[in-house]
């Protein structure tokens, strides 16, 4: 555990300025926290903590911004691999495990919803700086499913093939056989093979399943 002696340094990404002025305001009043910037797109918060990660201690991000769905998706990968030492919390309205499983597997130390309150998003920040993960009880129940899951998997309970997870991850974006065999470039025979190895493996009884599956377990980040 990390134990915090001086204000805990934060970063803000929303694009909704009403609510990140709130937020920033909050923020502010707290003795123990600084804020040291506020940013409504990923690119000008990417810049600058490409610039002086060395100063920030938690950056708090949106999942949906500037009409991009996944933009924090993508920002929170750039920190947690070229930054790890950035503790990264995820503050937004969606609470659905199709945005959850894919941040938590992506490194994201914690997570709440905008509509909990003031109070979680200050201990959430204090929680991240101590080195400590910081689920909101919304959706701790998805993230404790997800964590199960992925040490299940790497346990060898659910173990797919690469090209297994090939197949899964296009047909959990929707496309049919022929469509998977085109961007694979393989024959739709090896890719019906593959279809029915998911399905016994993972116990599934149709497509519908496996594309439920892929998408509600992070193997699909965005549906084109």
């Amino acid at each position: 555990m990390t134990i915090q002696t001086n204000p805990i340094r934060v970063i803000l990404v929303d694009d909704h300025k009403i609510l990140l002025d709130g937020i920033a305001n909050l923020i502010e009043k707290n003795p123990g926290i600084k804020l040291l910037a506020c940013f409504d797109n990923q690119d000008e918060a990417l810049k600058t903590i490409r610039d002086k990660n060395q100063e920030i201690d938690v950056a708090v991000l949106d999942i949906s911004m500037n009409k991009e769905p996944l933009a924090g998706l993508r920002l929170c990968q750039e920190i947690r691999e070229n930054f790890p030492h950035i503790r990264v919390l995820i503050m937004t309205m969606h609470d659905q495990s199709k945005y959850i499983t894919p941040l938590v597997k992506a490194g994201a130390n914690g997570y709440i919803l905008k509509e909990k309150g003031q109070d979680e998003l200050l201990e959430a920040i204090q929680t991240l700086a101590k080195g400590e993960e910081y689920y909101g009880k919304a959706i701790v129940k998805t993230v404790m499913d997800t964590i199960a899951n992925r040490v299940e998997a790497d346990h060898g309970v659910v173990k797919l093939t690469s090209r297994e997870v090939d197949v899964l991850k296009l047909l959990g974006k929707g496309h049919s056989s022929r469509e998977v065999a085109e961007k694979l470039f393989i024959e739709k025979s090896t890719v019906e093979t593959h279809k029915n190895h998911i399905r016994e493996k993972l116990d599934l009884k149709n497509v519908k399943e496996i594309i439920i599956f892929a998408r509600e377990n992070g193997y699909v980040d965005d549906i084109e």
